[in-house]
């Protein structure tokens, strides 16, 4: 846990990559899907320009298609994302069980 730009997501990368794990950034999942010109890029883009978050469905589907894009992993560290206990609740009923959070 830190403030803006005090290398959070570079120690994320730095673990995953020294465990074995899949590093999967929000942030960068969300840029790359607002450059698409799909419904969904279209509508991420919208709300970020309007500096809302994007709802919880969204980023669960996206976040759930980028660990099953990498079954061989021996884990994934998902960088940016489970920022209350609501989300980490909807996480493990949608997607899988968590086993290690920030607290």
């Amino acid at each position: 846990m830190g403030g803006p730009g005090c290398g959070k997501g570079t120690q994320c990368k730095n673990m995953a990559t020294k465990y074995g794990f899949c590093h999967v950034g929000l942030g960068q999942l969300l840029r790359q899907e607002a450059q698409r010109s799909t419904q969904r890029g279209r509508k991420i883009h919208n709300i970020m320009l309007q500096g809302l978050l994007v709802p919880m469905g969204i980023i669960l589907d996206m976040i759930c298609n980028a660990m099953l894009s990498r079954p061989e992993s021996r884990g994934f560290l998902i960088d940016g994302f489970l920022r209350e206990l609501r989300q980490a609740k909807e996480f493990e009923r949608i997607i899988a069980s968590v086993t290690c959070a920030p607290v």
